[in-house]
């Protein structure tokens, strides 16, 4: 589901959908109780291929888009993002992946080419009735922005971060229940006419992600990405 602002910031859209954009086929689970599993995201400025390990996986991920989710054996891969359709201009990392559990890497802009970023494995213990939130700035097309949200326990609309520039992010804790999230750029809305909004439920226990995005042809989206 998301969120989308308009290219011109004139008027509210919100447009719910599921986006998996991609080529290849690797979500099926080959390993069994040993896997774990990787998805990347574009936050870059243009379409990027993934390898793992040295094989491709991915092409032509699109900019603001998800790859499909790809099963791994559990322990250290080498992850590398390059430009669709190019040798150089990459950036590798090196992720840990455990059993049943899942990493995210954001390719992200750079001067030529492509960033990789590992999202932090914060290893967060959430207690029992209590719930958190994570947000993370990755539309590297988009306008200064303005983030807020309501939470289980304080209902009154409160900034999550400020700034909220590329790349930036914050994690807050409240109990559980349903969190929404608002987005419009600096200077050009509120909570009452945000541009954007998303609704998050978080269970007992649980420690929901939720990133902007750029929409193709200018704009941004708030995305939920799957537990």
């Amino acid at each position: 589901m998301y969120a989308h602002i308009s290219r011109r910031f004139s008027s509210a859209l919100l447009t719910m959908a599921i986006l998996v954009t991609a080529c290849g086929d690797d979500t099926a689970d080959p390993y069994g109780s040993e896997a774990g599993s990787l998805q990347v995201i574009n936050a870059s400025t243009s379409a990027v291929d993934v390898r793992v390990d040295g094989t491709v996986k991915f092409t032509g991920i699109a900019v603001g888009s998800l790859s499909p989710i790809l099963a791994l054996p559990a322990g250290q891969h080498a992850v590398q993002l390059t430009p669709a359709g190019a040798s150089a201009g990459g950036a590798t990392v090196t992720v840990s992946i455990a059993s049943d559990s899942r990493r995210t890497i954001a390719a992200t802009r750079a001067a030529a080419g492509v960033n990789a970023m590992a999202f932090a494995d914060t290893g967060l213990l959430v207690g029992v009735g209590r719930s958190k939130l994570r947000v993370l700035h990755l539309a590297s097309n988009a306008p200064p922005l303005d983030i807020w949200r309501t939470q289980p326990d304080f209902q009154t609309p409160i900034s999550i971060l400020f700034p909220y520039a590329y790349l930036s992010g914050a994690t807050v804790e409240s109990s559980s229940g349903t969190w929404e999230v608002r987005v419009w750029p600096t200077g050009a809305g509120n909570w009452g006419s945000a541009a954007g909004a998303l609704t998050v439920p978080i269970g007992s226990g649980q420690l929901r992600t939720v990133v902007t995005l750029d929409v193709a042809g200018g704009g941004v989206k708030l995305q939920l990405l799957e537990p």
